[in-house]
């Protein structure tokens, strides 16, 4: 999935359904691509970014490398400070995220593994 700039605002969009199409660590590591390729785009460097942001450097290197799936709060920063619209990266980042009670990469714990034996 690769950012359209062919908008009049030259803003980033994504297909609508692009998200529905593909397994959610796929659209994680889209998510990933996608915000760091804007950041490229606007010729941003992550110190750039991370004085628009408020956010640490580390925290935004992580997240547009894939190595930590962002909070909404920090993909709504990195596209604001891009100058791009949030509204199209809301629903991407919904699709995206991990299910609650398992982090990517391990097996979800059931309520056996959380009980101990009396």
């Amino acid at each position: 999935m690769r950012i359209d700039q062919s908008t009049q605002n030259n803003s980033a969009t994504v297909p609508e359904n692009a998200a529905a199409e593909r397994p959610a660590t796929d659209r994680r590591a889209d998510l990933a691509r996608d915000l760091d390729e804007l950041r490229l785009l606007r010729g941003l460097s992550f110190r750039d970014l991370a004085r628009r942001t408020g956010c640490a450097r580390s925290t935004l290197h992580d997240a547009l490398v894939g190595r930590r799936f962002p909070r909404l709060d920090t993909v709504l920063a990195i596209v604001r400070a891009c100058g791009d619209d949030p509204a199209g990266w809301r629903p991407r980042w919904v699709a995206a995220r991990p299910r609650a009670g398992h982090t990517p990469g391990t097996a979800p714990t059931t309520s056996r593994q959380l009980t101990r034996p009396s």
